[in-house]
């Protein structure tokens, strides 16, 4: 699903639309490492594949990504001049943010562009939190940064350099806004952007967790980011889509980093796995994600090559390519596909509508005209769900397989207000009632 024009937020303050004011879905891929570390050749490569694939958006930071496989960035291609070559780990670097280097933007225009004329839009990282003062310093614990004067010139030549490219300007990177003055920092940034920007194009921020905290009344910020991530707690930091969705008033969500596929899970050797990814992206757009999701791989989002390692880690066995076919892209491709036969962004969150207990979450949305319900198993189990408000007779049980995409008629009765139905899949399934 290609983008035309900018992408704008629908009259409901809750979706997307393209500039021809059709709802968009938004199916992101995390290629933070790309401006540092790719070769012209792999990014063609990279593009055209997931394009291809059916992605719409790319995720990139505009500078060196500081936890990419190393070199972070590759000769001399650096954003601004070195005050000195030094560097105590490959992540930290002395830079000089009042000599910015045209060739390394001219570069980034470039692929900018090409990513665009394939009808991907790219959701563009100003300033990763190293990048400034205060923050997040139990992470890396000396990063001078830029001065909030050196930051606002620095998007607004952004702005300027990249013109009228097809970009969604994402304010932070991966940042939790708590150090002394950080979220003051990004709100000036964010202010300074917003009235600059002459096309109208979307801002916002990359959170650790979420932004509506820190800025949801801030009149720059556009829609909020949620960052569920690569923690243990699945089931909480899936919950943080919903609060999300609860502020007031109303603005978009969009869960921009679930788990990775393959990525470590946080404090354990085991790594998360194509279910654990779609468990990820259904539950995130029935929690209120109805603007999308984004998915990222590991190796792809720090742009690794064999034989190259990330600070700290051993030489890799692999590389981006390997990763760029991994299964869990296509299962979130297939729920996009499927969803935009529907009407996905008139739904609801109303997992409430659950009776049954379970020892997991079951996410649940529906119409507001009980035209349409959705509700995602992520394990095999029996359900109860109240459908009281949805003028059942008539309507038909589907359940479908998020693995493989068949569909098999539900055997299950409705009972009054009552559905009892068990998925027929072994591991998670989709139920739709219309």
């Amino acid at each position: 699903m290609a983008i035309k024009g900018y992408l704008q937020i629908a009259a409901d303050q809750r979706s997307f639309q393209d500039g021809e004011g059709k709802p968009v879905f938004w199916l992101g891929d995390t290629a933070w490492a790309c401006p540092g570390r790719a070769t012209w050749e792999e990014w063609v490569d990279y593009v055209d594949i997931r394009s291809t694939q059916g992605f719409n958006v790319i995720q990139l930071n505009s500078l060196p990504q500081h936890d990419a496989f190393q070199p972070i960035f590759r000769g001399e291609r650096r954003p601004f001049a070195l005050l000195n070559d030094e560097s105590a780990d490959g992540r930290i670097f002395n830079w000089d943010y009042d000599a910015i280097q045209d060739v390394y933007f001219d570069r980034l225009k470039k692929m900018i562009a090409y990513a665009n004329d394939k009808g991907m839009v790219i959701a563009l990282i100003v300033l990763w939190f190293e990048h400034v003062p205060n923050s997040r310093l139990d992470v890396i614990p000396v990063h001078p940064g830029m001065t909030v004067q050196q930051a606002i010139r620095y998007g607004s030549y952004l702005i300027e350099k990249l013109e009228e490219l097809n970009i969604v300007w994402v304010v932070s990177g991966d940042d939790e806004f708590k150090g002394e003055g950080v979220a003051a920092f990004y709100n000036e940034v964010g202010l300074a952007m917003k009235e600059a920007e002459p096309y109208g194009r979307l801002i916002t921020t990359h959170p650790v967790h979420k932004s509506g905290d820190t800025y949801h009344h801030a009149g720059w910020l556009d829609f909020n980011m949620v960052q569920s991530g690569h923690g243990l707690n699945q089931e909480y930091n899936l919950g943080l889509i919903r609060e999300e969705w609860d502020k007031q008033p109303p603005k978009p969500v969009l869960n921009a980093e679930p788990c990775y596929e393959h990525h470590p899970m946080s404090g354990r050797e085991r790594r998360f796995d194509r279910h654990g990814v779609r468990r990820a992206g259904w539950r995130s757009v029935l929690e209120g994600s109805l603007t999308g999701i984004t998915y990222g791989a590991h190796w792809i989002w720090n742009w690794a090559k064999i034989g190259e390692a990330p600070l700290g880690g051993a030489p890799s066995a692999y590389s981006w390519k390997d990763a760029i076919e991994l299964p869990g892209a296509y299962d979130l491709v297939r729920m996009m596909q499927l969803l935009t036969t529907l009407p996905w962004f008139n739904l609801r969150p109303t997992s409430e509508r659950v009776r049954s207990k379970h020892p997991f979450t079951i996410s649940v949305a529906s119409t507001e005209d009980g035209s349409l319900l959705l509700a995602y198993l992520p394990e095999k189990c029996e359900i109860c769900l109240d459908v009281s408000g949805l003028a059942v007779e008539g309507k038909t049980a589907i359940w479908w397989n998020p693995e493989r995409g068949e569909r098999i008629a539900a055997s299950d009765q409705f009972d009054g207000n009552e559905f009892v139905g068990s998925s027929p899949f072994e591991k998670d399934g989709l139920l739709i009632i219309s």
